[in-house]
């Protein structure tokens, strides 16, 4: 009997540490998962949409576009989580047409503040940063992406100098032709 007790107490201790986050990060999964069937399926409100334009001056080849592509992927502004639907290259930028995943966000928030209470963790307040939702106004739902905060991509880092045979990680001297 105590040892059950004892493999009990364990495993809930191991759920306190790891299993939430295991748990909520499956069900934020699920969430990006049914956001995509519906984006598939067109099962979506086109006014929902928020349009965000970057510059492409950096790009030495790009063939401009005036119709929409599709386009999958994700990215998160100020732990915000927004779902690609479509892109399409317009002169010199990138528009690209968002839905707010507002599943996977809240999912996100519960299980940080989740985390917080379990692990006695005082409430403190980021610092300041700008707001995403005000860099734009409702009613053109269009935005011009200055770096309003921290911007993270949850695939990142799958171009490093390792995955890419022949290139140096530092810079070295052109080889001498003979």
């Amino acid at each position: 009997m105590k040892k059950l007790a004892a493999i009990l107490l364990i495993g809930i201790l191991f759920f306190n540490w790891y299993g939430y986050r295991l748990l909520t990060n499956y069900w934020q999964q699920q969430a990006t998962r049914r956001l995509e069937s519906r984006i598939q399926q067109n099962d979506y409100d086109e006014s929902s949409l928020i349009s965000i334009k970057l510059p492409i001056k950096s790009l030495s080849y790009y063939n401009p576009s005036n119709e929409w592509e599709r386009l999958d992927g994700q990215i998160i502004i100020s732990d915000v989580a927004y779902q690609y639907v479509k892109r399409r290259i317009t002169g010199d930028s990138l528009e690209l047409l968002c839905l707010r995943n507002t599943e996977e966000t809240e999912l996100g928030k519960a299980g940080n503040e989740f985390f917080g209470k379990v692990n006695n963790f005082p409430n403190s307040k980021p610092a300041q940063q700008k707001d995403f939702q005000k860099l734009f106004s409702p009613e053109t739902q269009t935005a011009v992406l200055i770096a309003p905060g921290p911007i993270k991509t949850p695939r990142a880092g799958y171009l490093t100098p390792q995955t890419l045979p022949g290139h140096a990680p530092r810079a070295m001297r052109p080889p001498t032709i003979a």
